[in-house]
Formats: C-alpha cells, structure tokens, sequence
C-alpha cells in the first residue's frame, strides 16, 4: 500500500477556542472589510434590505453598498455641514440634519447606482436657530422630533407642507445632544442634554413641566430605550452608561467600561447585546440580561460614530483620523452544503441525459425501450485531501475540503518546505524559516520543529547554524517556553541545540540570546521550587500526625502561665516608667515654681 506526503499543516492550540463562549465566538466573526479616507460625523443603516450604509461627512452623505463596499449614490446639495443622518424605520426616507438648524429629507427610493449628482429634497423644515445634533422619527414615521444646541426640542408633522411645529419646547437649560421616543407609545419622548439630566416629556401636554427626570451627574451624550418591555432606559455620559426604570425612575445598573466619554449607543438585531463606542478606541458589547461585558474591540482611532445594520453582518465606525472603517460577519464553514449541491447536480444532469437517450431511442426505433431502472455509478471514494480557500464574487474566501484521488496526490506539486522536508534537507528547511522568522506564525515554526523531531533528525537540522539564524531561534525560543501546549517540542530543541554548540565559540550576540533564555528558565524553575515547597507543607498539614499537631492540656497551661508571668512584669514595667514620668512632671513643675518666685522678687526690688 502507497503513502503519500503531506504538507506540514500549522499546529493549533486545543484550548484556543475553548476559552471562548458562543456570544463571543459570534462578535469575534467580524472582521474589517474595508476602510476609507472618508471623514464621517454620523453614519446610519438602511433598515430594510439591502442593508445599504449612509455615511455623513462634511457637506454630503454617500452611500455604499454593503455587499460590495462601492458607493452607490451621493447626496450634495448643502450649503453647510452635515450633523447627523437617519433612516426611517422603513427605509424610505433619509433625513438630514445640519449646522444652520435645516432638516432635510429625501426619497431614497430614487437612488441608482451612479457615483455623482445632486438630489433635491422632497421636504425641508427650518427647524431651529442652531445645530441640531440629532432627530428621531416616531414608531408610525408620519412624524419627527429634533433636538438642538438652543435648548429647544420640537415636533413636526411630515405630511403636512406647513414647516411650523406641533409641539415645541425648551427642555433643558443646556445643549441638547440626543432623543428618543418611547417604544409603543408615540406621546412619550425623552431628551438628554448637557445639563446632565434626562427629561421625559408627553407630547399631548404644552410642555411646561415634564413627566419624569432621571439625573445622569454628566454630560449626557446618548440614550437608547433597550427593552420596550420592562421599560428600560440606558444613557451615556462620560465614561458611564446608567440604566433606568421608567416606572419608578430608579438606577437599575451603572456601568463603567470606558476611560473616556462614550460617543455612541447601538442594540443588536434582537436586542440582546448595546454596542457602545467611545473616545477611548474601544467598543464594548454588553449582554443586557445579565449586563456582563461580552467582547471589546479595539480600533486604530477615538469613535465619533458607531452603526450596525439589523442583520448583524455589518458594522461601521466613523474614526477620529478622518477614516470610515466597515466590518462584514465572516461567514462559516458550509462544506456539507456544498457537498450536497455538487451531488445535486451531478444526478440532475444524469437524469436530464437519461430522459434525452430515451427519447432518441423511442423515436428513432419504435420497437427498443430503454429499461427503466438505470442502475447509476457511485462515486467512488476518495482519500481527504488539502483545504483549499474558494474565493466568490462579493471577494469573500470560503474554506472548502478537496478530495483528491492518488493519481492526483501523486502529481500534485508541493510547496518549497515541503519539499525539502520530504527529501530530508531538513538543514536547510530550517535555515530558510530562521532566516525570515517573523514572516510564519509561532504554529507553523512549531509544525514545521514537529515534523523534524518525528524522523529523528533536529541534531542534523540544528547543526551549523549561522549567527543571524541562532539568534532567531533562541528570541524564538526565549518568548514562546512558556507555551504549555507545545512544551515538549521546544524543550527538545532547547537541549539539541545547547548540546550542539555547547563547546563551539559563539557571537557575542548569540551568548547575550542564550542568557536572556537562561534567565526565563531560572525564573521557570524557581516558580515550581516554590509550587514544590507549598506543596509539601500542604501535605504535611494534610496528612500529619494529630497527636503531634495537637497541643496537651498541660503544655497550653504552662504556656498560659508563662504569659501571664511576662503581662505581669510588663504591667510592673509600664507602672515604674508611669512613676518615673510623674517625678519628672513634679521637679518641673517645682522648677517653674522658684522661676516665678524669683521674678516676683525681682520686681518688688524695682518697685522699691
């Protein structure tokens, strides 16, 4: 029976993945799709499908397509900055809000897949004197609220032409940067301001007073009602995310998983998870069931803007250094799918050239039938071969198994390593990968040491070393000991190599690397000394005799006497010193005496 080689394949650290939990698992899938040299101040995505990104920066709004990370349309005509952007809930409007206090809002129903050009607006309000920061559309979209730097929140009416608003208040005595509408219930509607309190208002009332106040003790930058059920509030000012209760206007639970002023508030598709944004670079998801922090990423820049499409397949961070960063779920391993469409196939097109013979057959001679079981040859099988990546349209790669046949195995061409590996060049194997260390991971170096130690031949791998390479190798070596997973075959290489060029003379660079690998092995050893040692004091605890740990009755009396013997002379110490003290305060206060007699003496004899 033949054996075929196979390539050195990374070796993996079993409990890599066991560390992780599920929710983990599933935020740790997105990855980075792209990134553009695009400023973006707000960024929101369509709700309905295709989940389609607006982006917000300067003085237009673009619009990508998520599938292909392309711009597909292009918002231009205003005449000042943008401050934030948001979909109705059922995608058909866009609005817009800007620095002149201008809300803006356009069909985006017309948008086609051109790069440049000027849209106009099928509805513009003059809503405030100031910039507005943020908007909300109510639950039944015939409706929007803004809130403004001019301390003012008001309400319109989008089906009527009439830009005058049906509800206007002052809400707060400070800007106010955020808003939101109680979920299933239109009337209700809270705004947060810099003032550091949240108002929650009804709507139906003139506005004079509000329904409820929850103080946040900062700034209040975002609120978000993340469960229509319970009625629960979070908001976002500073570094601190509070939550509350719009029953009894309690603090449910504070958070502080920032170091520094959050910037944006999102949920998950089944609003299981807040994703929170900051000034730090860092974004924190939280589980809202147990508020326990899931996962962090960490980005390259301060977050100004955080969206997340109602798939969860897609992210976007509008980044301090002017960059727009868009992240895509990475899909999973399908392969059985794939299996069973390749099948699929195959037998459809036996049964389409089976009815095609049997028609040919049944025209061209009446009399023949073809037999109607056609008994079809299964595929045979075939030996697991290598994993392959398949590369799609959309550019995603896809990790698929292909099966190959021995005939294939055998003419399949091997990669360089695995080459010289398999004709026992392991020498210069070795050298090639020292040489251009950092260019493989720590699991493929491993793999690569692996192999090597099962065919016996690490002394003839390790032996003539050049400086540079025996430098590598013990930095290598140095920062990856402590590796448990893969102890064994690093201590080999540790004693091959030592044994090797233990009495060759070496560079000074090689002595200063194999010093630096003594000392974290001297560190090593020390630490299981003392792990040794507590151990054994744990077992002598453990297992020793009760009568010697026990103490006898008169022993204890003995020791009992004894320290009293030693409080009594301290008690008699303490009181000798006590009477030494007091004769000391006396001769004092003697000596103070016969001062003043000699003064009063003094001048009686001036008097006279």
């Amino acid at each position: 029976m033949t054996t075929h080689f196979k390539p050195i394949q990374p070796l993996r650290d079993a409990n890599a993945e066991d560390g992780f939990s599920d929710e983990q698992k599933y935020w740790m899938r997105l990855e980075e799709a792209a990134v553009f040299e695009e400023s973006c101040c707000s960024c929101d995505f369509k709700p309905s499908t295709p989940y389609s990104l607006a982006v917000a920066g300067g003085s237009r709004v673009i619009v990508f397509d998520t599938a292909t990370t392309e711009q597909s349309a292009i918002y231009s005509r205003f005449k000042t900055s943008i401050c934030s952007i948001k979909y109705r809930h059922d995608g058909a409007l866009l609005g817009v809000s800007t620095e002149n206090g201008f809300l803006q809002f356009f069909d985006t129903h017309s948008e086609k897949p051109r790069k440049q050009g000027l849209r106009t607006p099928i509805r513009t309000i003059k809503a405030h004197k100031s910039q507005i920061y943020s908007f909300q559309f109510d639950a039944g979209g015939h409706k929007v609220a803004s809130f403004s730097d001019d301390c003012y929140t008001k309400l319109f009416d989008l089906a009527t032409e009439n830009a005058s608003p049906i509800w206007n208040c002052g809400a707060h005595m400070d800007f106010i940067r955020t808003g939101a509408f109680v979920p299933n219930n239109e009337f209700l509607l809270a705004t947060g301001s810099y003032d550091n309190t949240i108002h929650l208002w009804d709507t139906r009332q003139d506005g004079s007073s509000f329904v409820r106040e929850f103080n946040h003790g900062l700034p209040v930058e975002k609120i978000l009602f993340v469960s229509s059920q319970n009625n629960l509030l979070a908001s976002a000012g500073g570094n601190l995310i509070k939550f509350w209760d719009l029953n009894n206007g309690q603090i449910v639970k504070e958070l502080q998983l920032h170091k520094k002023t959050i910037t944006s508030l999102n949920l998950s598709k089944d609003e299981t998870f807040l994703i929170s944004g900051s000034v730090d670079r860092r974004v924190n998801i939280v589980k809202l069931d147990n508020f326990d922090l899931v996962h962090t990423w960490h980005l390259d820049a301060p977050i100004q803007s955080l969206a997340i499409d109602h798939s969860d397949n897609h992210v976007a961070f509008g980044l301090g250094n002017n960059n727009l960063a868009i992240w895509r779920r990475k899909e999973e391993e399908k392969v059985e799918k794939i299996k069973k469409s390749k099948s699929g196939k195959r037998k459809r097109k036996r049964n389409e050239s089976k009815e095609v013979l049997q028609e040919t057959i049944t025209t061209n001679n009446n009399d023949v039938d073809l037999p109607e079981n056609i008994e079809e040859e299964e595929p045979e099988e075939r030996p697991k071969g290598l994993i392959i990546f398949r590369k799609e349209r959309d550019g995603e790669q896809e990790k698929v198994e292909l099966k190959l046949t021995e005939r294939q195995l055998e003419q399949m061409k091997l990669g360089d390593h695995d080459y010289l590996l398999r004709e026992g060049r392991v020498q210069e194997l070795v050298s090639t990968i020292l040489l251009k260390i950092k260019n493989y991971s720590f699991e493929y170096i491993v793999a690569v040491f692996h192999q090597i130690r099962i065919r016996q031949q690490l002394k003839l791998a390790l032996s003539n070393l050049e400086r540079f390479e025996l430098v590598n190798l013990f930095q290598f070596l140095t920062n990856n000991i402590g590796n448990k997973q893969f102890f064994d075959i690093l201590y080999d290489v540790i004693v091959v190599t030592l044994e090797i060029y233990v009495q060759k003379p070496l560079h000074r660079d090689v002595r200063n690397a194999v010093r630096l690998l003594q000392k974290i092995l001297d560190k090593e050893i020390e630490a299981q000394k003392k792990l040794l040692r507590n151990g054994g004091l744990f077992e002598m605890m453990k297992n020793g005799n009760k009568n010697n740990l026990t103490v006898k009755k008169e022993e204890k009396l003995k020791v009992k006497e004894e320290i009293k013997n030693v409080e009594m002379k301290e008690n008699e110490e303490e009181d000798g010193e006590e009477d030494e003290e007091e004769k000391e305060e006396e001769k004092k206060k003697k000596k103070r005496r016969r001062r003043r007699g000699r003064k009063r003496r003094r001048m009686k004899n001036q008097k006279s």
